[in-house]
């Protein structure tokens, strides 16, 4: 009878580690995954955040963004980190995603975010920045908020870099 018990908690955890393997995301990383907007005006900052598997099984979360803006009911993009690099054998090649990291603390998302917007000297064309988004609501019915913070990373910089970002800086996202 031991032994029967032994064997389905065994079996238990085996599917457990399983299925978690299978979604691709840990239930705190489900919460950040998907559009984020920020509305300011005729302009429109989107996010968009999913999960991707690194070479050793983990799982973490990317993203990219864009500007739009709405121009009398004509939505135009002002700018998307989805730069097209080149065509390599007639297929487009993209830059990879502009937002990489993962959630260190349940509701908080923390990495790197990478202004490929600015124009640079040809070596420093990004301007690379520590990002925090932060769930700011718990309410069952509401919307789901979260801070969008993004701070320059110190170091040594050369004058080709800009100073600021392009991208904003401190915002509420909306979940859609």
């Amino acid at each position: 009878m031991q032994l029967g018990i032994k064997r389905l908690i065994k079996i238990i955890i085996v599917i457990l580690l399983i299925s978690n393997s299978l979604s691709g995301q840990t239930t705190d990383q489900k919460a950040f995954i998907g559009d984020w907007v920020w509305q300011n005006g005729n302009k429109t900052f989107i996010v968009k955040l999913f999960t991707e598997q690194d070479n050793n099984g983990e799982y973490h979360i990317e993203g990219d963004f864009r500007m739009e803006e709405n121009n009398n009911g004509n939505i135009i993009t002002t700018y998307t980190s989805e730069k097209l690099l080149g065509i390599l054998n007639g297929v487009n090649q993209y830059d990879k995603s502009s937002i990489y990291g993962n959630v260190y603390t349940s509701g908080k998302f923390g990495g790197s975010v990478r202004d490929n917007i600015l124009a640079g000297d040809g070596f420093h064309i990004t301007k690379r920045g520590h990002i925090t988004i932060t769930i700011q609501n718990s309410c069952s019915t509401c919307p789901i908020k979260a801070k969008w913070k993004v701070k320059e990373v110190y170091g040594a910089r050369t004058t080709s870099v800009p100073k600021d970002f392009s991208i904003p800086t401190d915002i509420i996202l909306t979940k859609q």
